[in-house]
């Protein structure tokens, strides 16, 4: 613990940073004095809901109790995974609180319930969405919409895929130009992808961001390894090659 503890801050917080929780990252506070105050500075912050602390009850307090002791004038990421225990009410201001100095993470598994509406993230310009629950096209597209400066978008499917739940629809309304979110049109440069497998609402997603980001640059597809039929992913691609694109300068990789 000695030699740990002469290590730079610089270096310990680049430790803290790869711990799977917020929690994990606080419960270092009582490894020495030195430790007491460290955990505020973390450059990436991961919520879990998946578990409750007994010291500080709740998993919205125990957010409320760390998040708004945290000091790091810019966090690099902030990463949100919610159940059901959370209010909309909450996640509005920890929103809110982000949109100010950090890339936002998002994976929620119920729109209705846990989006806050009415929430502008003006100062957002780094989105990862997670791609595993049921409603997350709703989600993406409430994001963007509320996210005016935005300018990379991330795609991203971070857990198993439950067989038994239904796949995301796509409502056919988001295809009317008044419904394309004013990022699309003014700001977002890069588009990425990670384990995109081809399922109809990915392909609608995919289509409705070519066609509608005017500034787009680059826009990256990463396969899901799970797709190794070469024939099917050589079909994808030529799909994807072959959509309307918006931005002439928009620039296709595959991975």
């Amino acid at each position: 613990m000695d030699r740990i503890n002469q290590l730079p801050d610089e270096l310990l917080l680049k430790i803290l940073a790869m711990l799977p929780t917020m929690k994990d990252v606080v419960d270092t506070m009582l490894l020495s004095k030195r430790w007491q105050l460290l955990w505020m500075m973390v450059p990436r912050i991961k919520y879990k809901d998946t578990y409750k602390h007994p010291k500080y009850g709740s998993f919205s307090l125990f957010v409320d109790r760390s998040f708004f002791r945290h000091e790091a004038p810019v966090i690099e990421a902030l990463h949100f995974k919610l159940g059901s225990i959370c209010g909309s009410e909450d996640i509005h201001a920890w929103m809110r609180s982000a949109d100010k100095r950090c890339r936002l993470y998002l994976c929620l598994p119920s729109l209705n319930d846990m989006y806050p509406a009415g929430s502008v993230f003006s100062s957002l310009v780094h989105l990862k969405i997670c791609t595993c629950e049921t409603e997350w096209v709703n989600v993406l597209m409430c994001v963007l919409k509320d996210s005016p400066s935005l300018r990379a978008l991330k795609l991203h499917q971070c857990h198993f895929l439950r067989s038994k739940e239904p796949r995301p629809c796509w409502n056919p309304a988001w295809n009317e130009s008044s419904s394309v979110p004013e990022c699309l049109l003014s700001s977002i440069e890069t588009f990425e992808w990670v384990k995109y497998e081809g399922a109809e609402e990915e392909k609608e997603v995919v289509a409705f961001v070519f066609r509608s980001a005017k500034c787009l640059k680059k826009a990256t597809i990463n396969f899901h390894s799970k797709t190794n039929d070469t024939d099917k992913k050589l079909e994808v691609i030529k799909e994807l090659f072959s959509s309307s694109r918006r931005s002439p300068a928009c620039q296709l990789e595959f991975r």
